[in-house]
């Protein structure tokens, strides 16, 4: 069993995908929508969040473009995202994984960040503007048919889990 075989049925036994591993359950979309939802089209809320999540203070971190989005703190770019709409994606999951993903807390940043970067794969509606996605393999990545964000760079094989 290889180490992506490991954390899809992590997740599975979380309740976070379902049986079948290739969707999000009912359950864990609701909770991970609703999070988005308090994000969306709030720059300052999505500033909090990530000043939590790094335990940092909101006044030294900066977001900097659209697509590509990065996050800046101390003039140095600490995190980046394919769009704005990944960003509050990813930052609307983080405090959910880390509530139902048992084995969260024992990954180190990387890993973390990799995970959370692969659960956009699952995403059943666009973080930004809810125009329903169809699932595609990491390699081809994931963009929103109606707004234009992306989600999912293409990942290479030799990169994935």
């Amino acid at each position: 069993m290889t180490l992506e075989d490991d954390v899809a049925e992590a997740l599975i036994t979380a309740d976070v995908l379902t049986a079948a591993g290739t969707t999000l359950t009912e359950r864990f979309w609701a909770a991970w929508q609703r999070r988005i939802e308090r994000l969306r089209g709030d720059d300052d809320q999505l500033l909090a969040h990530l000043a939590a999540i790094l335990r940092a203070d909101s006044e030294t971190l900066t977001l900097t473009g659209e697509a590509p989005m990065e996050l800046v703190a101390d003039e140095r770019t600490v995190a980046r995202w394919p769009s704005r709409a990944a960003a509050r994606a990813d930052v609307a999951v983080i405090p959910l994984l880390a509530a139902w993903y048992e084995p969260w807390r024992d990954y180190d940043d990387q890993t973390r960040l990799a995970l959370v970067a692969r659960l956009r794969a699952f995403l059943p509606a666009c973080p930004a503007c809810e125009t329903a996605l169809e699932p595609a393999g990491p390699a081809t990545g994931i963009s929103c048919p109606g707004c234009g964000a992306v989600l999912l760079e293409p990942v290479a094989e030799q990169d994935r889990f």
